[in-house]
């Protein structure tokens, strides 16, 4: 029994991958447009029009109509291209938008459902847009603006990894007077930061210091800050700008790379589409940008440790070999060589989430 405890502990995740990776994957069945075919009953329920036997329910009573002509009674199952905007009982469920922006409240925390029953992104965007779509990256629940969503996972892919060089706007309302010139100079410089225990030196780029933009709730008056960063690491912009001696107060970000908030009402979403779309597909297409990354600084060895005989435990851990599936998986989103999603998913003892960051810097 203790032999078959401690297997299971150690032959690396047995369950599905993680969320992001899985919405990932299914974003990409809906890339192609006009390429898809997806059975109606499929394609009704994830635009809102009811379960699989709801909708199966209304095509037999004749209320489902396509391209003008009554679906047949037994057209559940019928494959009919993504693009196409089925009518039910004479309301058009058209297409979800390929790309999407939200202007998010300040509390709402970026995660599809919430288990501390906070107010998440569930139930934000229209109904016949919340199965398909999906959020590109995520802001902190006490930073508002600009959050982007997209059916698209290669876009998606895009739009996230630093190798793409797409940038981030930010406003932010910081403590203590700000010194422009030198401020800039600094994040130009690069600052020091840590992530996950780990040092690394972060550049960004000032583009304005307005002298008393903003108070703080006790009526003090705040300098307000605009810059432009090339990643989206966990509280990044807080902790850059408090390195330098300035603590955010309040961060609302108005830009992702050609794609503005400009003046979309907090709360709500709409397509993205024109010049931002185009650019959108151009980033999807094109090569990556060849840039240097963010440097980590090396951390001290730790010393030797005197030889012994490993524990039984010790030794299972250390014979465990990650599954090809998850090699293959993180090798591919995370577009490295298997020996090294191989070893990443090693070191991570099979964390998928921990081993796809590793990989991708």
């Amino acid at each position: 029994m203790i032999t078959l405890c401690l297997t299971a502990a150690f032959r690396g995740p047995s369950i599905a991958p993680p969320l992001a990776l899985r919405t990932a994957r299914r974003a990409k069945v809906f890339a192609s447009g006009a390429d898809v075919r997806v059975r109606l009953d499929k394609l009704l329920a994830e635009r809102g029009a009811g379960s699989r036997k709801d909708v199966d329910r209304l095509i037999r009573k004749g209320l489902v109509e396509l391209d003008g002509e009554v679906v047949p009674k037994n057209g559940a199952k019928l494959k009919i291209p993504y693009e196409s905007s089925p009518i039910v009982d004479g309301f058009e469920y058209p297409p979800p938008p390929l790309l999407a922006a939200y202007h998010k409240p300040l509390g709402v925390v970026s995660t599809m459902k919430d288990d501390q029953g906070r107010s998440d992104l569930a139930t934000v965007l229209p109904l016949n847009w919340q199965k398909s779509l999906m959020p590109v990256g995520r802001l902190d629940a006490d930073t508002t603006g600009l959050l982007l969503f997209c059916r698209d996972g290669d876009m998606a892919h895009r739009l996230l990894h630093p190798k793409y060089v797409v940038e981030r706007e930010y406003v932010a309302s910081v403590e203590g007077a700000v010194d422009a010139t030198a401020l800039g100079a600094r994040l130009s410089d690069g600052v020091e930061t840590t992530e996950e225990g780990e040092s690394l030196v972060v550049q960004a780029q000032l583009l304005e210091v307005v002298e008393g933009g903003d108070e703080a709730d006790d009526g003090a008056p705040l300098d307000t800050v605009r810059l432009v960063v090339t990643e989206g690491k966990y509280r990044m912009v807080r902790r850059v700008l408090a390195n330098c001696g300035h603590p955010v107060v309040n961060l609302h970000r108005v830009r992702y790379g050609e794609i503005r908030l400009g003046d979309l009402e907090e709360c709500d979403a709409v397509g993205v589409d024109g010049d931002p779309l185009a650019w959108a597909l151009a980033l999807k297409e094109r090569a990556a940008t060849p840039q240097e990354r963010p440097v980590k600084k090396e951390r001290p060895a730790a010393p030797a440790a005197a030889e012994r005989k490993l524990t039984p435990e010790e030794a299972m851990e250390e014979a465990w070999v990650p599954r090809a599936a998850d090699v293959a998986l993180v090798a591919e989103e995370g577009e490295c060589s298997r020996e090294e999603a191989a070893a990443a998913l090693k070191r991570h003892k099979g964390d998928l989430v921990a081993a796809l960051e590793e990989v991708q810097g």
